[in-house]
């Protein structure tokens, strides 16, 4: 019975152990932005937020990243022209849905590449994506370099045209965000 109860505790605290190891820690607000770009075949914008607000639940000693969360307030994009800031948030109804948000469900790693799958809701409409990622690890901060694409019609967005053309499907964002260990 006395082995028993202590093999109990001994799994109790093991768990409990290797639980403890990861914890949430949120993204430093200064060091953390999102641009998307989008191409027509006259031009490419780039449009930036700085608020984007990210969780990443990371086990520090081992380097370990075990699930992600973002949310940015899609009306903070600048591209650098108001009027066609404008016309972006009426296309993609930022009054109806001002926020895009990520969680994740599987994060896998090799080295310093992450790969994070999980579902993004934009528009309304949720969607599974997976983005990769570099990370740099240093005693006090993880800094994550990430990259994915989407397809506007596939989030339910016409296309916005410039001269009766249609801009590309395809919209990419990168991501760049650090946290403080």
């Amino acid at each position: 019975m006395k082995k028993t109860i202590a093999a109990v505790v001994m799994v109790i605290g093991f768990c409990t152990c290797t639980l403890a190891q990861y914890k949430n820690v949120p993204s430093l607000k200064d060091e953390t932005s999102m641009t998307y770009y989008l191409v027509h075949p006259l031009h490419e914008i780039e449009s930036t937020s700085k608020d984007v607000s990210s969780v990443i639940s990371v086990d520090a000693a081992a380097k370990k990243i075990n699930a992600v969360s973002a949310t940015v307030d899609v009306m903070t994009f600048n591209s650098g022209n108001s009027n066609r800031d404008s016309h972006a948030m009426e296309v993609i109804d930022a009054i109806s849905f001002p926020e895009a948000s990520f969680t994740s469900t599987s994060v896998s790693s090799r080295n310093d590449s992450v790969w994070v799958t999980g579902k993004l809701t934009f528009h309304g409409v949720t969607r599974e994506i997976t983005m990769n990622s570099q990370t740099q690890w240093s005693a006090h901060k993880v800094t994550i370099h990430a990259g994915f694409s989407i397809s506007l019609t596939a989030f339910q967005i016409e296309r916005p045209a410039l001269l009766l053309v249609p801009v590309h499907d395809d919209l990419r964002f990168s991501l760049t965000t650090a946290y403080a260990l």
